[in-house]
């Protein structure tokens, strides 16, 4: 059954299985050879009815796939400028775990949060508690919506690291003071290495090394900066529309000018 909700099931469902979802004459000759049908690790892979891989090893090279490399239109905005950095009275949100954030009004070990337009005409800035609190600044793109994110206690830090984002067209910066420390630019729209899944693992592994040393208490930092940004999970976020209260189907402040 578990084979069939993957397979011929959805092939079915959505009017494919003349071509996909089982083993017939007509039928895309791609498919896996199977010790057992709970052994998920193929003996055999078919594409095309021709053998590419057998017992863990490629006999094919893998394709490369079309991907078009693409920036999120970074323009030349002050990025660099810490001055856009600073964060009075604004609304605060605690992260309750990796992705669930609740409104307070505590902000003792707070960061400054801020969603930039990369166009440079808009932020939307936060207070986050339970985050990274000996985090001093970093920058990203990666996150729900197309944007900047931009962190940190340190103006003059937050400002090099999205100066260094904004620079490579999207991607990773962590800095402190002046100095950035650490940078990776993610050339596919902002979001994806262009390598091997293991050029992508070393990029997480160093950046949990950071955000652990910064006082990252949740277990999935990625999770929490791609749904920082989110309008989907409560409690509050920073969206292109505002601070969003999700609950509330609203915004507790809007977006000013950058």
């Amino acid at each position: 059954r578990k084979v069939l909700l993957a397979t011929l099931n959805p092939a079915t469902f959505l009017a494919l299985d003349g071509l996909l979802g089982g083993l017939a004459p007509g039928r895309l000759a791609d498919f896996l050879l199977l010790e057992a049908p709970d052994a998920f690790a193929p003996l055999a892979v078919y594409v095309g009815g021709e053998l590419v891989a057998r017992e863990g090893r490629l006999l094919e090279p893998l394709p490369a796939p079309p991907w078009r490399k693409a920036s999120l239109g970074f323009v030349r905005a002050p990025f660099g400028d810490p001055d856009r950095y600073l964060l009075g009275s604004a609304p605060v949100l605690r992260l309750e775990n990796a992705v669930i954030t609740r409104q307070t009004r505590e902000a003792s070990e707070g960061v400054a949060a801020f969603l930039l337009d990369p166009g440079g005409r808009w932020r939307v800035g936060a207070w986050v508690e339970g985050f990274l609190p000996r985090l001093e600044g970093f920058a990203t793109t990666f996150t729900a919506v197309p944007g900047l994110l931009v962190l940190g206690k340190d103006p003059r830090a937050m400002a090099r690291a999205a100066e260094a984002v904004a620079a490579m067209g999207g991607g990773f910066a962590w800095a402190r003071a002046d100095q950035v420390v650490w940078a990776e630019p993610l050339p596919l729209w902002g979001y994806m290495v262009d390598g091997p899944f293991s050029q992508a693992l070393a990029v997480e592994e160093r950046l949990w090394k950071l955000a652990s040393a910064a006082g990252y208490p949740h277990g999935d930092i990625l999770y929490s900066l791609l749904f920082l940004t989110c309008d989907f999970l409560p409690d509050l976020r920073l969206t292109p529309r505002g601070v969003w209260a999700v609950k509330e189907h609203r915004a507790v402040t809007l977006p000013e000018a950058f």
